[in-house]
């Protein structure tokens, strides 16, 4: 207990608030459909409504709370898997910002194949996704053991860490969903340039930094 205690303490601020969001998220779900017979998730769900009625927040919304448990299972899992590894050189804000990010690229994508479509649609996996790329942006240098066997790079240890949410989301859904999925991932990637350009550009010219590294009182 007291190991689990320490590993979840180990886990980055903004992984466990995603995390926690999706478990209990899920279970507060559950528990009033089953007790009150109201459906909370028609608030927050990806549907004909978030562009066509401009509710905007389903974007973000239908991200933080999978549909069922086995999408909580697997996408908690790889939140925790995932997560730590993209969010330690991170604030917590940001990580969380990015993930939101990431997924309402997946929402308008979905929204955009799905057309008129009512389907009620609540999934981390397009965000997922691009967790996955700021994964490998900060351990491209660094080789994993793939399953405890080969020695892969990080660009394969991603490559297949993707296929892992693809695949599966397509055989149970259809491969109609899986551009809005895979979204996700050149939404992250671009997201990742332009803040780089941006923290570049408000940094001074080297030779306009202050040389004074601290201030005694």
């Amino acid at each position: 207990m007291n190991q689990l205690t320490q590993y979840w303490r180990s886990i980055p601020k903004g992984t466990r608030v995603l995390t926690l969001l999706s478990f209990f998220g899920f279970l507060v779900l559950l528990i009033v459909r089953l007790v009150a017979r109201v459906d909370l998730s028609e608030s927050i769900s990806l549907n004909e409504s978030t562009l066509a009625g401009f509710q905007l927040w389903r974007l973000f919304t239908y991200a933080l709370v999978p549909g069922d448990a086995v999408g909580v299972f697997f996408g908690t899992l790889f939140l925790i898997l995932i997560g730590p590894g993209a969010e330690r050189s991170w604030s917590p804000s940001f990580f969380i910002t990015y993930f939101l990010v990431c997924a309402a690229a997946s929402g308008v994508v979905f929204r955009l194949i799905l057309g008129n479509a009512p389907l009620g649609l609540l999934t981390n996996a397009g965000a997922l996704m691009g967790l996955i790329v700021a994964w490998f942006q900060a351990n491209r240098f660094q080789r994993f053991l793939l399953f405890g066997g080969p020695e892969v790079s990080a660009a394969v240890a991603a490559c297949v860490t993707a296929s892992f949410m693809i695949v599966p989301a397509a055989l149970s859904c259809g491969w109609i969903l899986t551009p809005g999925i895979a979204a996700g991932a050149p939404a992250g990637w671009l997201f990742l340039r332009l803040h780089a350009r941006w923290s570049d550009r408000r940094q001074p010219p080297t030779g306009q930094r202050s040389r004074v590294s601290r201030i005694e009182l």
